[in-house]
């Protein structure tokens, strides 16, 4: 898998070979904290949806995969924190 260029947005390329080899992956990693796999395949496509529309505004400083690991725990802590709140109140 290619590396995104520092300053440069990233690729349709980039996004379907990320897709293609890292996506069971990275629903495996969000199941791990939301413990339902068809919520957990939500959050990730939630994530592909995400960098599709700002791909020409994204800048990584590391590697993509690292960017979507990184970006598929976030967005499944924030959901954990969404639930929970919305139980509290």
């Amino acid at each position: 898998m290619q590396h995104a260029e520092e300053g440069q947005g990233i690729s349709v390329r980039q996004i379907e070979e990320l897709f293609h080899a890292k996506y069971e992956n990275l629903c495996m990693i969000a199941v791990r904290y939301v413990d339902e796999l068809e919520l957990a395949k939500d959050l990730v496509q939630e994530f592909f949806v995400y960098i599709w529309n700002k791909r020409d505004q994204i800048r990584l400083k590391s590697s993509f995969e690292a960017y979507a690991v990184r970006s598929v725990k976030n967005i499944c802590v924030t959901y954990i924190k969404r639930q929970r709140d919305l139980i509290i109140y």
